[in-house]
């Protein structure tokens, strides 16, 4: 677990020095493990005009893909590369509901953090 969380602190280190809003009710974050070919879904209220970035970090077993989508749906951010690290921002013209989506896209199960700040 301290290698997990030294990704994600690493991985924080790379957001830009631009004032960042937490979602409403606060930086969320946690941790979980996700199967194979599995998604895994969260949802976080978001205020609008406020910047949000969103770092999923994993344990390098597997490739994590990320999604962002409004409460209408769109998708609004997506990191899809070949690591197990995914970076989202947003800045919403709205309040709302939106929803990550953290898919397994390799072939082992994986552990990973994630923060919303």
């Amino acid at each position: 677990m301290k290698l997990l969380t030294l990704a994600v602190v690493a991985s924080l280190a790379l957001v830009s020095s631009v004032a960042i809003a937490a979602p409403v009710g606060g930086q969320k974050s946690g941790h979980d493990t996700i199967q194979s070919g599995y998604v895994q879904t969260y949802t976080l209220a978001l205020r609008r005009g406020e910047p949000t970035v969103i770092v999923v970090a994993g344990n390098d077993a597997s490739d994590l893909d990320c999604y962002l989508y409004d409460d209408g749906g769109n998708e609004v951010d997506r990191d899809d590369d070949n690591t197990d690290v995914c970076r989202l921002e947003v800045k919403p013209l709205w309040t709302g509901i939106f929803t990550l989506k953290i898919v397994n896209v390799g072939e082992r199960t994986a552990q990973y953090a994630f923060r919303a700040l």
